[in-house]
């Protein structure tokens, strides 16, 4: 139906089109092309434009030419509309979202299938200096999926990565479409810079070669580490990881020495190293399933230093072995039960035999809050020779509630008789969210030796600060300070006991067109963990806006 200026009626409007733009997740906020002068509905949508031309049975529309589709509008000098063969082509198709800028050469649309080529998409809010270029896009609009086909990670004119097909759906963000891990909150890029003893920088798992038809994703890791300090450093890393097969080799190499460790795993081989933990191993398995039920029978070869157990010094030999696992899950309502006991058995050359069973047992309610409870537990008859058929004695008790802005959590190790958790709550304003945390654990003096050579103490620390809402204005910047306050039960270094501060950090975050940059620092005045010490900590991130 044509109509001449006036509002089209919204009748049969088909859904190709929308999926297109669904593939970027968000929708277009205002605006459509029901005000141009002249508008048609088509399968594909509500074409308009100020100009309207017919060549025979094709219909161009120009000057301004749109297509509007539940809520989404694409724009183009020209759209040509086949009413006859029901197809729609377009050139220099571009389309705004409140996420990503989107353009495509040429496009046209026949049945559920989209071809486009030429693709270029970008997150940044005005320009393209961070940008994604794809040859060619093939769009099921059955499915709802999307296949780009030879693309390029681009930063001004530099290519970082290439992928030989991404696939996308309509929830994908740009982080998940390459293969980025998400670092934290918000979409950070694997970039790593930051201070601790030392200036780290470079490359933390970035994706160098991605095709997702074959299922396979490969990443590199180069950090220059602990620039400064008296062991400086090179990290590098590379690792590619399949839908049933992954390898990681990564090398560290300081001035006190070499560190290395290395993972490959393809269907029944596994081969792992860790220079650093004394760990080396090279096991044959296989696995059966059967309903709940779970069985792996191995023989390996293997090192291990025994670090965590000097008094059975180094071993290397052989061992084979099997364990049985059963998992049962029941759900009803908001309530779930999950119940997975196993045992397992391991025979060494001149070793005697390992013997463990344990399992846990967890219990959850999510409805109106959200609770679970779980207890894990573990016996063995004396420890494994290696680490890799290893069930250390165990007997914890572990729970979390959330509820509205409240949310707890405790771990109980019966054993070592030590309790450890945390309370933190969130008070959400318009100006972002103010929150405090309730760090504590009981009965933990004197275990462990940390990392400024003191014993571990008792902790009792609350943590304050402010998480700024998400910059959504460009050249736009926010603040975001924590505090932290202790109790000092008393150490060499800070003799007697009372309230003191812990810790101090301040975060700034200032957006441009592309990204967000994130300037953090925080100082530790009380370590209240084993792996802290007295000093301050600077850290850099730049997070997809």
């Amino acid at each position: 139906m044509l109509r001449l200026g006036g509002w089209p009626k919204r009748v049969g409007i088909a859904a190709p089109m929308a999926l297109l733009f669904l593939w970027v997740s968000l929708a277009w906020a205002q605006g459509g092309c029901t005000d141009k002068p002249y508008t048609l509905e088509t399968p594909q949508g509500i074409a308009g434009g100020g100009n309207l031309d017919y060549d025979g049975e094709v219909a161009i529309f120009s000057d301004g030419a749109c297509l509007d589709t539940q809520g989404l509008k694409l724009t183009a000098p020209e759209l040509r509309y086949d009413q006859a063969a029901g197809v729609l082509q377009a050139q220099e198709i571009e389309v705004q979202t409140a996420r990503y800028h989107f353009w495509a050469q040429t496009g046209r649309i026949e049945g559920q299938i989209l071809l486009a080529e030429g693709i270029r998409v970008t997150t940044c809010r005005c320009g393209d200096d961070l940008r994604v270029l794809s040859q060619s896009m093939r769009f099921d609009t059955a499915t709802g999926e999307a296949v780009l086909e030879r693309s390029e990670l681009q930063f001004h004119t530099l290519g970082l990565a290439q992928f030989q097909e991404l696939k996308v759906t309509p929830q994908s963000s740009l982080l998940e479409i390459l293969g980025l891990p998400s670092r934290g909150s918000g979409d950070s890029l694997p970039l790593r810079a930051d201070f601790d003893q030392g200036f780290n920088v470079g490359l933390q798992d970035f994706p160098v070669k991605t095709d997702q038809k074959f299922g396979i994703a490969s990443s590199l890791t180069l950090v220059l580490l602990n620039l400064g300090s008296p062991d400086p450093g090179l990290g590098l890393g590379m690792a590619a990881e399949g839908t049933d097969r992954q390898g990681r080799a990564y090398f560290e190499v300081r001035a006190s020495g070499l560190k290395s460790r290395s993972l490959v795993q393809d269907g029944p081989i596994l081969f792992l190293h860790n220079t650093e933990d004394g760990h080396y191993g090279f096991r044959l398995r296989q696995a059966w399933e059967l309903g709940g039920w779970g069985l792996e029978v191995y023989g390996q070869i293997a090192r291990d230093e025994n670090y965590l157990y000097p008094q059975m010094g180094p071993q290397q030999g052989l061992a084979t072995g099997s364990e049985l696992r059963y998992r049962y899950a029941a759900r009803e309502g908001p309530f779930g039960l999950e119940f997975q006991p196993f045992a397992g058995i391991a025979l060494y050359d001149r070793w005697p035999t390992y013997l463990v069973f344990g399992g846990s047992l967890e219990g959850r309610y999510s409805g109106e809050f959200s609770l679970g409870l779980r207890y894990d537990w573990s016996t063995e008859n004396r420890p494994g020779r290696f680490w890799l058929e290893r069930h250390p004695a165990t007997q914890k008790i572990s729970g979390d509630l959330a509820y509205l802005g409240l949310t707890a959590r405790a771990s109980g190790d019966l054993l070592a008789n030590e309790l450890v958790g945390a309370v933190r709550y969130g008070l959400r304003e318009p100006f972002g969210e103010l929150w405090a945390q309730y760090n504590f654990c009981v009965g933990c003096y004197g275990k462990v030796t940390r990392s400024d050579g003191l014993e571990d103490i008792e902790r009792r620390e609350l943590q304050l600060g402010f998480i700024p809402n998400p910059l959504s204005c460009t050249d736009s910047f926010s603040l975001a300070p924590s505090i932290g306050v202790g109790y000092d039960y008393g150490t060499t270094q800070r003799p007697g006991t009372g309230w003191g501060l812990t810790r101090a950090g301040l975060e700034l975050r200032y957006a441009d067109c592309c990204v967000v940059w994130k300037v953090g620092y925080q100082y530790i005045f009380i370590p209240q963990t084993p792996d802290e010490t007295v000093a301050g900590k600077f850290i850099f991130g730049l997070e997809l806006r």
